[in-house]
């Protein structure tokens, strides 16, 4: 009997889940059954994990499903300081004893995290998207673009360079990476990507790079690679060669000609 067929006929057979959780190459199975569970490859490992009830429905936040697990596991950790870096991924299979079919049930990424009793995880699918609003081009005197996207066409990787951590100040917000020192475009508004922990540069001035937040355990010996920024303005985008593609309105009047007011 398939798992749908088991699912509406009303049988009370007992199911179990599986929860894929993914973030980069790292991968958690875990299962809330008291014994291991093979499945396409992976062992999924007995844990206190639970989750709510699934609803669907024709809103934008259907699908939503919230997961609990232990403050104590690692997935919970991940979200402590911060959301990490690269979103985390959560693919749910269900499957009934007995029955050969094991179905996902949910695809999607964890949104958010709390810590009442135990981590409570707020999982969504990419239905969620939905919800933003789209930009509309606006008259300002920068660019709208996203700088490095297919409409500014930049390709930042070969504005991205490499470099060796000397020293690390600032409770880590400051960082010197002699590399950096000579390369031909400014850092500022780019960001440091260390492994997969990536932050904003707030400024760059020679070898000395000014993250917003630090990055845990960053220390003098460490690689990280550094992607030039672009403030929006014309002069950057003249500097990377590439006003053809500048949506702004650099030479917008300061003085309003309805009124001759200053703007």
């Amino acid at each position: 009997m398939s798992f749908d067929a088991i699912e509406s006929s009303g049988y009370l057979a007992q199911n179990f889940d599986l929860y894929l959780f993914g973030m980069g190459s790292t991968v958690w199975t875990l299962t809330n059954e008291d014994s291991p569970i093979t499945y396409n490859g992976r062992t999924y490992a007995p844990s206190t994990i639970s989750r709510d009830e699934i609803e669907l429905s024709q809103e934008q936040d259907a699908g939503t499903v919230k997961v609990k697990l232990p403050k104590s596991h690692a997935i919970a950790a991940l979200f402590i300081p911060r959301l990490p870096p690269v979103p985390v991924t959560l693919t749910i299979y269900s499957g009934h004893y007995g029955d050969d079919e094991i179905v996902p049930i949910f695809i999607g990424r964890v949104a958010s995290a709390l810590y009442p009793d135990e981590c409570e995880l707020t999982c969504v699918t990419d239905r969620d998207e939905l919800k933003r609003k789209i930009p509309t081009l606006l008259y300002q005197p920068s660019c709208p673009r996203i700088f490095g996207d297919p409409g500014c066409g930049i390709d930042l990787a070969a504005k991205t360079y490499t470099g060796t951590i000397a020293s690390v100040q600032g409770n880590g917000t400051i960082i010197t990476v002699p590399e950096f020192a000579s390369i031909p475009y400014s850092l500022t508004t780019g960001y440091i990507l260390r492994g997969s922990d990536a932050r904003f540069v707030v400024a760059h001035n020679g070898n000395k790079v000014t993250l917003m937040t630090a990055i845990p355990d960053l220390a003098p010996g460490d690689a990280v690679s550094g992607t030039a920024g672009c403030r929006k303005t014309y002069a950057d985008c003249s500097s990377f060669s590439n006003v053809e593609r500048f949506l702004g309105f650099d030479m917008i009047p300061n003085r309003n000609p309805f009124n001759g007011r200053l703007t």
